[in-house]
């Protein structure tokens, strides 16, 4: 049987001021700031973003845009489409992919531009997203 740590208290264990209970204090009160504020909704700013080589981007916040290169032009579209994409643990995921010859070279959120830091992307321009 393992030792106790020293300043472990076995009758009253989560009264002692420790690592875990300051942190459990302070999630709580950042959980509780959120709540009353109202920040904590689907419609948060991005702050996640995830690209997939140039066929597939997602992000953690309805509003965002894909900056897509296809035939010779630059368009944005929507990231609008739900994911359960296992790979990212945020709580809300929208992704977009594109076609064959179109490539996404970044992503477009309120004035915002975050280009994709693959090597693909340096393939194309966007002069008016950049």
């Amino acid at each position: 049987m393992k030792k106790p740590a020293v300043g472990f208290d076995r009758e009253n264990r989560d009264s002692r001021l420790n690592r875990r209970n300051v942190l459990k204090a302070a999630g709580a009160g950042v959980v509780g700031i959120g709540a009353i504020t109202g920040t904590a909704s689907a419609s948060h700013e991005v702050s996640e973003r995830a690209f997939f080589g140039c066929s597939q981007v997602c992000v953690d916040a309805k509003g965002a845009e894909a900056v897509i290169a296809t035939n010779g032009e630059c368009v944005k579209r929507p990231i609008d489409r739900r994911s359960n994409r296992g790979n990212l643990d945020w709580e809300f995921i929208y992704c977009r992919s594109v076609d064959d010859g179109e490539a996404i070279v970044g992503v477009w959120y309120d004035g915002t531009f975050y280009p994709n830091p693959n090597r693909c992307a340096e393939n194309y321009d966007c002069p008016n997203y950049q």
